[in-house]
């Protein structure tokens, strides 16, 4: 049994590294809100399809809670927050609406 463990974890691996390296560069567009969430009060956008991103850094002129925003964001799966509210990314491009 074991051996049928470690067997089929050495099969699935190369499959989960690749499906993370090729998301890497995707890009997230939408429109959403600013929110102060949590209780590590970190700034998200909720994406108005329900998503929530957090972001590394962001503008001062950005930082207003329940600011009405369009985006383009990259996803970074090679970092990870406190948070945990939701994906951690960078911003390609913000205006306000």
């Amino acid at each position: 049994m074991k051996r049928l463990i470690v067997i089929g974890l050495c099969v699935a691996m190369p499959f989960q590294l690749g499906c993370r390296q090729a998301r890497s560069s995707d890009l997230v567009s939408g429109t959403g809100t600013w929110l102060v969430t949590g209780d590590c009060h970190a700034w998200h956008v909720k994406a108005d399809s329900g998503r929530y991103d957090e972001l590394r850094e962001l503008s001062p002129e950005f930082r207003q809670s329940d600011l009405r925003i369009r985006f383009t964001l990259r996803e970074r799966l090679d970092i990870a927050s406190f948070c945990t509210v939701g994906a951690i990314a960078d911003v390609v491009s913000m205006t306000r609406l």
